[in-house]
């Protein structure tokens, strides 16, 4: 079955809004609050922060043979770091290569991440959405990445740290059409929006993220099986150079158990001054390549799942003493209820000088769900 997510932040508990195959997910809202708390072994540094989430999705026409429903979702967040150092200070004083959680907020910050419109057509064949987006939803997704607060903390994994076309948020839209066994999508998004909620200022630079995917879905003996090809293009912005790249992920699901991956290789996205160089990804390409166990012990609601992660730097990041780095993370999501899940985590990451760092994490999520109908 196609599969799509709306919101990176519903990845592990809300529904998925309808696609070619679904189109009676009941509209929902949800509260979400996700401490999490992670401490370095080396040196016994650590960091603490707290993400709020409210999320939800209504229907606003229920539509017909053709011109299918329009609906209205949105996510809003706010985090905090409330404990130790930020998670890029921290991750910068170990050596590594990127962040190992996305919460760095050494101030608090309130943040719309997505509030679209989206309109089915062709008898649910077709989709368009308009509005603010977030492309790390709607492109190369999985259930079992992207989200912090639900699946792996590593911000390899819970984003793309080779390519910035993940969380590229702006004004934009997108449209898909859905096949048998295959799906095609193409999106425009603002490339250097930065009002946490509407830049419509920076529409006038003309400067847009550019991406398009192949889905396939083919029958491989599996529950559910997906392939994901998305090249992409990132105009020239105020500080950084033209950026190409291309994602390949995948998702093959048997029984209780899943293996996934994603890969992205990147050209482009300098820095165009010696001022700019803070704006440069340091991972030039890089990615991983997990195993879930799902419903582990006969617990219906949890998951178990281990990925290996790997990224090589730019030259950037080289000439600064980076190196090629691996790792490991691997967590245990608990539901011991329907609205709260704890998770703890372990990562095991070669640092820039050949140590190992050992990064034990907790998570405690507690959410409120209903539908609205």
């Amino acid at each position: 079955m196609i599969r799509q997510l709306f919101f990176v932040a519903a990845l592990s508990s809300c529904p998925v809004l309808a696609t070619a195959e679904q189109t009676d997910i009941p509209d929902y809202l949800e509260l979400s609050l996700t401490p999490q708390y992670q401490s370095l072994s080396r040196d016994g540094g650590h960091n603490g922060n707290y993400e709020l989430d409210f999320m939800g999705l209504k229907t606003l026409r229920q539509g017909g043979e053709g011109l299918g429903a329009t609906r209205l979702g949105w996510w809003w967040l706010r985090n905090e770091t409330v404990s130790g150092l930020s998670t890029n200070a921290l991750a910068s004083r170990a050596g590594l290569l990127w962040d190992f959680n996305d919460g760095d907020a050494p101030e608090p910050g309130n943040f719309l991440g997505v509030f679209a419109l989206q309109q089915s057509f062709a008898d649910d064949k077709g989709l368009l959405q308009i509005g603010k987006l977030y492309p790390g939803n709607d492109f190369a997704e999985s259930e079992y990445w992207g989200d912090d607060r639900g699946t792996f903390m590593s911000t390899m994994m819970s984003g793309d740290v080779a390519g910035r076309w993940f969380s590229t948020i702006g004004l934009g839209a997108n449209a898909a059409w859905f096949g048998d066994g295959w799906h095609l999508r193409a999106g425009v998004v603002d490339a250097q929006a930065e009002d946490p909620y509407f830049d419509f200022d920076s529409l006038k630079k003309g400067r847009f993220l550019w991406q398009a995917e192949l889905g396939l879905t083919p029958d491989w003996g599996g529950d559910f099986t997906q392939i994901a090809l998305s090249p992409y293009m990132i105009d020239r912005t105020d500080h950084l150079s033209r950026e190409r790249g291309f994602v390949a992920a995948f998702t093959h699901e048997w029984d209780d158990f899943a293996v996934f991956g994603r890969y992205t290789w990147r050209d482009g996205g300098t820095a165009l001054t010696p001022a700019d160089e803070a704006e440069e990804l340091a991972v030039q390409r890089g990615g991983f390549l997990g195993f879930a166990w799902n419903a582990p012990f006969d617990r219906e609601d949890d998951r178990i799942a281990v990925a290996l992660m790997h990224g090589e730097p730019t030259p950037l990041a080289r000439a600064g003493g980076l190196n090629t780095q691996t790792g490991i993370e691997a967590y245990w999501s608990i539901e011991p209820n329907p609205w709260t899940v704890i998770t703890p985590d372990v990562q095991v990451v070669r640092t820039a000088s050949g140590e190992i760092e050992t990064i034990l994490g907790l998570r405690l999520k507690v959410r409120f769900q209903k539908s609205w109908q």
